[in-house]
C-alpha cells in the first residue's frame, strides 16, 4: 500500500476522495457498501495490484468525501462514480461493488453502457418495489431506517477501540485488518447519508434488464444474511443471461469479509475472462 495513491477528484458537483494502487494496467473500480468507505477494499486490492489498477471511492459522506446537503438517492451516487470514471480517465473500466456499492455499480452500467465493460456485485442491495404501495410494509421500511441511523449515532460516540473489540468478538473469523478497516470507516460515515435509506432504492428487476456488459453476481447464504437468494438468483439469469451467479458457502453479505479466498479467486477468475 506504500506505493499507492491517493486523491481527490471533482465529479457531479462534489469532491471525492479515493484510493488508488495505479499503474498502465486495465482499471477496476470498487464501490464499498452503506457506511463502508473506499479503504475497506484493500486486502481485495493487494490481490489485484498486480494485473489491474483499482480505484476505490468513499461514496458522499462517507470516508473522506464531500457531504452535500442533498443527492442521497442511488441515481446520484452513480452519476457520482460516472463523474469519476470521466475525471479520472479510466476508459471502460470494470466496476466492483458490495451492496449499496452492488446496485451504484448496476445503476452505471445502465445508465452509461459506454462506461462499463463488466460487473462483479457483492451480494448487491436488490430489492423489490413490488407491492410498496402497502402502507405496512413502507411503514416497516421506514422504521428499519431509523433504527439503523440511531445505532450509528451511538456507535460514532463508541470509542473506535471498544468497535474493534465488539466485532472482534462478534465476527472472529474477520481479520484484524478487516475489522479495523470496518470500525474506522463507521467511525467516518456522516449522518447525512442515512437519507438513502429514507428515499430507498430502486426494483433490481429495472436495473438489471438494462445491462449490457457480463456481470458476476457472488451471493452468500440467506440464512448468515445475504441478500440475494437462490430464488432471486434464478430470476437474474432469467432476467439478464449474462448474469452469473456464484455462491459462496459459509459466507453472509459481506462475502469477501467472512471467505476472502473463495471471494478473491472468483473475483480475478472472472476479470481476467475479460481481458
Amino acid at each position: 500500500m506504500a506505493q499507492w495513491s491517493e486523491g481527490y477528484c471533482q465529479a457531479n458537483g462534489i469532491e471525492i476522495h479515493y484510493l488508488r494502487t495505479s499503474g498502465a494496467k486495465p482499471s477496476v473500480v470498487c464501490l464499498h457498501g452503506f457506511t463502508d468507505d473506499g479503504a475497506c477494499w484493500t486486502p481485495l486490492a493487494r490481490e489485484l495490484e498486480a494485473e489491474w489498477d483499482v480505484v476505490m471511492p468513499d461514496a458522499r459522506a462517507h470516508g473522506l468525501s464531500s457531504v452535500p446537503s442533498s443527492g442521497y438517492d442511488t441515481r446520484e451516487l452513480a452519476a457520482d462514480v460516472i463523474g469519476l470514471i470521466e475525471a479520472l480517465q479510466l476508459g471502460q473500466p470494470i466496476l466492483v461493488g458490495h451492496s449499496m456499492g452492488g446496485i451504484t455499480a448496476a445503476v452505471v452500467a445502465k445508465e452509461r453502457p459506454d462506461l462499463v465493460r463488466g460487473l462483479v456485485l457483492e451480494d448487491p442491495a436488490f430489492v423489490s418495489r413490488s407491492g410498496e404501495q402497502d402502507a405496512e410494509k413502507e411503514q416497516a421500511r421506514r422504521a428499519r431506517g431509523r433504527e439503523w441511523l440511531e445505532n450509528h449515532k451511538k456507535l460514532l460516540e463508541t470509542p473506535l477501540e471498544q468497535v474493534i473489540a465488539a466485532r472482534l468478538e462478534e465476527t472472529p473469523h474477520w481479520s484484524r485488518e478487516v475489522v479495523e478497516l470496518w470500525a474506522r470507516s463507521k467511525h467516518l460515515t456522516k449522518l447525512e447519508a442515512f437519507a438513502l435509506l429514507e428515499k430507498g432504492l430502486p426494483d433490481y428487476r429495472e436495473v438489471v434488464t438494462g445491462i449490457e456488459c457480463p456481470t458476476l453476481v457472488v451471493m452468500g447464504e440467506v440464512e448468515r444474511g445475504g441478500i440475494v437468494s437462490e430464488a432471486m438468483a434464478e430470476d437474474l439469469r432469467a432476467l439478464n443471461p449474462k448474469m452469473r451467479c456464484e455462491k459462496v458457502a459459509g459466507a453472509g453479505h459481506c462475502v469477501r469479509y467472512d471467505r476472502p479466498d473463495e471471494f478473491a479467486e472468483l473475483t480475478k477468475a472472472f476479470l481476467r475472462s475479460l481481458s
